[in-house]
């Protein structure tokens, strides 16, 4: 009877996951598309500060090469219009705002209604890391179109980087729908699986208001907004400032900074790929609780990168390989707390995590702006003890974040975001055998009364 009554009142259910491989499902490639897209950002986001030293070496921009007085912070860059506005000899170069700042919490509601609880984190990995891959090979291609012997030069960047952006659009416009039941090529298992999954969530959807108060009064709100703000000023430091500090410091030529710069870039997206499995595997085997993994996850994500800025900044003119192989784990430990933050708005904020995404990854995009400008007036001739205090700073800005996550953060969703009636749903890989019963709150006899009752 016991038994009976927990089973009425959480509703739960079993699932069994389709014997489909994952590459084959439909989400898994739209996760992929996404990821295309996020590496589309990439793109958009950095192209300009590849192309700031660029136009400062060919003298486009007056003043000693090095200087950084121009804004290069770059959520969206109207790409094709830029050269235009850069033309001028003592033109200030500048980078707009505007559509792409939807892209992260867009991801929030979008995978709302396709992702299985038991696959989010390793979904949103998948999407996030693609801004790595953008990132990395915004570099090489423009050092080689910024290059002396390639007659193109850096407005090919802008236009390379816009065309791209278009065919992306059109793809995403062909092939993505807002729900599985819009998709005509989806497999029928597929479809049921992810709808019986998501059941409560479309419940949830359907909220006429919105608890702003006790939204905007919750602990566990401001952690995260504090934490995705201070993860991204040393992710905007890093990323944006690689070519002018390889430039500063270790005096490489273009060509070479494209490639130095690329590398870190690419363990950022192993490290974010790896993360979100490594969290789902954490969470789905009972062995830490949501909230303890991302905990985690944020502080591999802001501690460890300050240590490894604190050492970097000891990299001596020569020392390259010293200094590359510092920049690829400080930043690769980055990816880690971009998984953390980036879906732990679901974990807190449920059906309103879209809202609180779109609010925080707002907040989280003025360190685009801030780093930028803090590291012009910090490096006015670009000296190695100018980059040393750069990278102390920044450091310290990055480890704050662990101070504040840490006591105040939570994986749970909070009361103000509980739905009246939640429908529990159990995930089983494979058909379930009498020595292969899914364990419930850690209760095996628990989940073979359940399954006996379903029968």
């Amino acid at each position: 009877m016991k038994a009976t009554q927990r089973t009425e009142m959480h509703h739960e259910e079993v699932l069994r996951k389709p014997n489909i491989p994952v590459w084959y499902t439909k989400r898994y490639q739209l996760a992929l598309l996404y990821s295309m897209g996020f590496a589309v950002q990439g793109l958009l986001m950095y192209n300009l500060s590849i192309s700031i030293v660029c136009m400062v070496d060919h003298q486009y921009i007056s003043g000693p090469a090095g200087t950084n007085d121009a804004n290069v912070s770059s959520e969206i860059n109207i790409s094709f219009t830029m050269p235009h506005e850069c033309s001028g000899e003592h033109n200030t170069t500048t980078s707009r705002e505007c559509g792409q700042a939807v892209i992260y919490p867009s991801m929030a509601t979008f995978w709302s209604k396709w992702a299985p609880p038991n696959e989010y984190s390793s979904i949103v990995s998948v999407c996030i890391s693609g801004s790595t891959i953008g990132n990395a090979v915004v570099y090489p291609i423009g050092g080689v179109l910024c290059g002396d012997d390639f007659s193109l030069g850096w407005p090919f960047i802008f236009y390379t980087t816009g065309g791209i952006a278009a065919l992306w659009t059109l793809l995403w416009i062909l092939l993505a729908r807002n729900q599985p039941s819009q998709v005509p090529s989806i497999s029928t298992e597929e479809k049921s699986y992810i709808e019986a999954s998501l059941r409560h969530r479309v419940q949830m959807s359907r909220v006429r208001r919105i608890p702003w108060r006790s939204m905007f009064t919750s602990r566990p709100v401001y952690a995260l907004m504090a934490d995705n703000f201070l993860t991204n000023y040393g992710l905007y430091m890093l990323l944006t400032q690689m070519p002018t500090y390889f430039n500063d410091v270790h005096r490489l030529d273009f060509s070479s900074n494209g490639a130095y710069s690329m590398v870190p870039v690419v363990c950022m997206g192993i490290a974010t790929f790896v993360c979100g499995f490594l969290a789902d595997l954490l969470i789905s085997r009972k062995l830490c609780s949501v909230g303890v993994t991302r905990k985690i996850t944020i502080t591999l994500g802001t501690l460890l990168p300050g240590i490894c800025m604190v050492i970097l900044a000891q990299a001596e003119h020569g020392q390259h390989l010293f200094a590359v192989s510092m920049l690829c784990l400080a930043v690769g430990f980055v990816g880690f707390g971009m998984c953390g933050f980036s879906t732990n708005y679901v974990d807190i904020a449920g059906q309103f995590a879209g809202i609180l995404s779109g609010i925080g990854n707002a907040i989280g995009s003025l360190p685009g702006v801030l780093a930028p400008y803090v590291v012009s007036r910090l490096t006015p001739n670009g000296t190695r003890s100018e980059w040393q205090l750069v990278f102390y700073v920044t450091a310290g800005i990055a480890s704050l974040a662990t101070v504040i996550y840490i006591p105040f953060g939570s994986g749970e969703l909070q009361p103000w975001a509980q739905p009246k009636d939640v429908e529990q749903t159990v995930f089983i890989e494979k058909p379930t055998l009498k020595d292969e019963v899914p364990v419930i709150n850690g209760s095996q006899k628990d989940a073979e009364e359940i399954i006996s009752n379903k029968k």
